[in-house]
């Protein structure tokens, strides 16, 4: 895994450096934000850690602009300010966890573990529907041309259960035991709840196989 620090204070950043190096990572350090802008250009990477008092924009205004474009790299901001204002801009730029100075280095590599499960976990049930669309089934959220929209709990499980199967066809009985478990819905129901779906995503990712089923396509 490939870390980005964004830290304009030399010792600090080459210390950081060192000890996300003996725990795994590469971490190539960056004392500007300009200098951030030209690293993510050439490299994807796998984690942000970013200051954010720093030369140039700042950590967190930074931070937007990459979200806006639709970078989701997992994000840390690394700060001296503690008021809750500060902390709330943070989160609303796009960052993931902040950590106060001063700091242990303990307490940063137990930060940065943390997240990357969550991370991790969070890619694995991310279903891509199409270009512009994907799905969390953690969560319920499709995320349409950058925009999060969020399913209600019986339709994120039904889409769930057809991005599991999908390319193949499915039956009614196999979504009703998945589906609806304890509950025996009529056909109108479930085809209520896929037209549902499909004016979200759009009726193409849908098919009736007419006394057979449903199939569930992606890119």
């Amino acid at each position: 895994m490939i870390a980005l620090l964004l830290e304009d204070d030399q010792v600090l950043a080459e210390t950081i450096q060192e000890a996300l190096e003996e725990n795994g990572f590469e971490c190539q350090i960056a004392l500007t934000s300009h200098a951030v802008l030209e690293a993510t250009f050439k490299t994807k990477f796998d984690l942000y850690l970013f200051d954010i008092n720093v030369p140039g924009i700042v950590g967190t205004k930074l931070l937007d602009e990459l979200r806006s474009s639709g970078d989701t790299t997992p994000a840390i901001f690394i700060t001296s300010k503690s008021d809750e204002a500060s902390v709330l801009k943070g989160y609303q730029s796009g960052g993931d966890d902040y950590i106060r100075k001063p700091f242990t280095i303990a307490e940063m590599i137990a930060r940065i573990k943390a997240l990357m499960r969550r991370a991790y976990r969070s890619k694995e049930n991310c279903v891509t529907i199409s270009d512009s669309i994907s799905f969390d089934m953690s969560s319920n959220e499709l995320r349409i041309d950058g925009a999060l929209y969020r399913l209600p709990k019986q339709e994120g499980k039904l889409l769930s259960f057809f991005c599991k199967n999908r390319g193949r066809i499915v039956s009614k009985d196999e979504i009703i035991e998945s589906v609806w478990e304890d509950r025996f819905p009529s056909d109108t129901v479930i085809r209520v709840h896929i037209n549902n779906i499909k004016k979200v995503i759009g009726s193409q990712w849908i098919t009736n196989i007419k006394g057979v089923g449903y199939r569930f396509e992606s890119v």
